[in-house]
């Protein structure tokens, strides 16, 4: 059996994904999670939603950056 690798932020450059536009379609359970984390570690995230559905309605209200899923 190998042994099991841990990476920590100081082995990796955060940088590298901070330069990129994230789009994550779906603001369930793992859509909100997954964003608001690289939201809140200042990555650029976009939510693909549907407009005008409750999704995008409580995306817009946490001050999200939402598109139609097409865009």
């Amino acid at each position: 059996m190998t042994e099991l690798k841990i990476y920590l932020d100081k082995d990796i450059n955060t940088e590298l994904i901070k330069s990129k536009k994230i789009a994550i379609i779906g603001f369930g359970s793992q859509g909100y999670g997954q964003g608001m984390n690289l939201v809140d570690s200042g990555c650029d995230v976009v939510f693909g939603l549907r407009e005008g559905r409750q999704s995008w309605i409580k995306a817009k209200d946490y001050g999200l950056k939402v598109m139609e899923i097409a865009e």
